[in-house]
């Protein structure tokens, strides 16, 4: 009876301690680039990326956000929620070569060095499915 005792938790313990490592090892790593970064090198390049649709910056080095709330300026590692549903990776991407914890200082000469392009496609006709038109 001690015998079956001991290995019964023997074999509870085993499980338990193969069953610990998986859940630990479940967690993301947040470390690397974001989803909408190229992929190669990149790093090494530039320090910062600018976007000018948006006029929000991406601090390569620190992995954070900078973006316009009212009137200041704020560093995050998400994006505010008016710009959650950006699509960064579809998104003009300016790499700035500035060196600098703050490239934000010098948003006036982005936004009129980089200005935004806006695309104005011309309405389409709708067809006209099976109505009939009267002629007079």
């Amino acid at each position: 009876m001690k015998t079956r005792k001991i290995v019964m938790s023997s074999v509870v313990l085993w499980f338990l301690l193969s069953i610990i490592p998986l859940s630990c090892s479940t967690q993301k790593k947040v470390d690397g680039p974001p989803p909408w970064a190229p992929a190669h090198g990149y790093r090494a390049q530039v320090r910062h990326i600018y976007f000018p649709e948006y006029n929000i910056y991406f601090d390569l080095k620190r992995n954070v956000y900078m973006f316009m709330s009212g009137d200041n300026w704020v560093v995050g590692v998400n994006l505010p929620p008016h710009l959650a549903k950006a699509n960064l990776k579809r998104a003009a991407k300016i790499e700035l070569e500035l060196n600098i914890d703050d490239p934000y200082r010098f948003n006036a000469d982005h936004k009129g060095k980089y200005k935004v392009q806006v695309k104005v496609t011309p309405e389409k006709k709708k067809p006209n499915k099976g109505k009939k038109i009267k002629y007079n």
